[in-house]
């Protein structure tokens, strides 16, 4: 699976498939993100400072073919990928998910226009960790009152 980086890959090496489940009582959160340096600096710090299950793929493709088997709790999605932009991703987890999850849009150029559901939040790169994790945060548990 070339292009995914979990948090046992991470520190690893090795490509490992992702359990069904969580591990503990951690969500799964599914990071898309091309640039694998700002990709591996999310994970860690989600490993460290939260509860929370990073799953990192680098492009669109990856991100639908995996958001099935993965079930993630929350998106962060870059907007520009390689392969297509982070709204085509979260417009086909939207359509094709019984349950999808609300996601983040982090981007230095999106177009704010686009923000037309309540289920996807905005932050302009660069932006504080503080403040990704308040809204991962926020996200995550407005999800867990729903159920």
């Amino acid at each position: 699976m070339r292009g995914v980086v979990m948090e046992t890959q991470f520190r690893t090496g090795q490509s490992i498939s992702p359990p069904e489940q969580p591990m503990g009582d951690g969500k799964t959160i599914m990071i898309v993100e091309d640039d694998v340096a700002i990709g591996s600096m999310l994970v860690e710090m989600l490993r460290q400072e939260t509860c929370y299950r990073p799953v990192h793929v680098t492009t669109g493709e990856q991100a639908l073919s995996a958001v099935s088997s993965v079930h993630p709790h929350l998106l962060l999605l870059d907007y520009r990928l390689p392969d297509m932009t982070g709204i085509n991703v979260y417009t086909e987890v939207m359509n094709n998910q019984q349950a999808p999850p609300p996601a983040i849009m982090m981007s230095a150029c999106f177009p704010t226009r686009l923000l037309a559901t309540d289920r996807l939040t905005y932050l302009q790169k660069p932006f504080e960790l503080d403040l990704l994790l308040e809204k991962i945060d926020q996200l995550v548990e407005s999800e867990e009152k729903k159920i």
